[in-house]
């Protein structure tokens, strides 16, 4: 009988740790088949804009910059990944002295938000995914013909945790925290 209880504390380990292995797995195929789906949403929680100085990171010339500007964002930004389009929501950020009417300021962060920088929209666009070590995911959309964005990149974590790396033409880089809708 002591042989027993000092044998069941391990096999009760190993099976948890299984069902925790193959539920992550479970989560991972399905985040997987959602995007070869292309049937896809990443909600928006922060963004973080890179910046350095002048043109280099997009700003205008005469605003000397360098560090990061973490933001959170309200809710409502995302982007919907369908199978016939791909439709973008989501601010741009951009630190500038001077700022146009349409743009709103958060002088606490000195940050301006450019609501409709990356309003975007697309039908016409290259698209793969990669499942990568782990689980995780990653998606690269690159939007074919005229377009302001140079590529949307997407991972995604078993979790559902994600990170996109917007690149725009002309603009610092963006990187928004989010989660994938389920």
């Amino acid at each position: 009988m002591k042989n027993f209880k000092y044998l069941l504390l391990p096999a009760l380990v190993l099976i948890i740790g299984f069902g925790n292995t193959f539920a992550q797995g479970s989560r991972a195929d399905s985040i997987k088949k959602m995007a070869d789906n292309k049937m896809l949403v990443f909600l928006a929680q922060h963004a973080t804009v890179s910046t350095g100085s002048g043109s280099e990171s997009g700003l205008a010339k005469d605003v000397t910059h360098t560090g990061t500007n973490h933001v959170t964002l309200p809710e409502g930004f995302k982007v919907v990944i369908k199978a016939d389009s791909v439709i973008s929501f989501l601010p741009y950020f951009n630190i500038n002295q001077n700022t146009p009417n349409d743009v709103a300021t958060d002088n606490y962060n000195h940050v301006t938000v450019d609501v409709a920088g990356s309003l975007f929209s697309t039908t016409n666009y290259k698209y793969a995914v990669k499942q990568k070590k782990k689980g995780d995911v990653e998606i690269k959309i690159n939007p074919v013909g005229d377009s302001p964005i140079e590529q949307f990149m997407i991972a995604i974590t078993p979790s559902g945790a994600a990170e996109l790396t917007l690149s725009m033409r002309e603009r610092a880089s963006i990187v928004y925290e989010g989660v994938v809708q389920f």
